[in-house]
């Protein structure tokens, strides 16, 4: 699927997810190309440096084994939360 926020039709934003893929030892994470992940989940907390759907820079502290809910196209080599996931639909 592409990007849920902007397709003119798409299946639900919630639900099961397609994949989730993991931030590999501290480096940046982007979402697949065409793709919006939905959220991410971080096993050991800290802040997560995200982009947002909408292209704004965001930090957000993240306590362990948390989900955000919130459009996501990358999270930044910044972030210093662990075990890191973007859930992608």
């Amino acid at each position: 699927m592409a990007n849920p926020f902007v397709d003119t039709f798409h299946p639900a934003q919630s639900g099961l997810v397609k994949d989730i893929i993991p931030r590999v030892n501290g480096q940046v994470l982007d979402a697949p190309a065409g793709d919006v992940a939905i959220g991410a989940y971080v096993t050991t907390g800290g802040t997560l440096d995200i982009v947002t759907a909408a292209g704004n820079s965001r930090t957000v502290t993240m306590a362990n084994n948390s989900y955000l809910v919130c459009g996501i196209t990358q999270v930044k080599a910044t972030s210093t939360a662990q075990g890191v996931h973007i859930l992608v639909i």
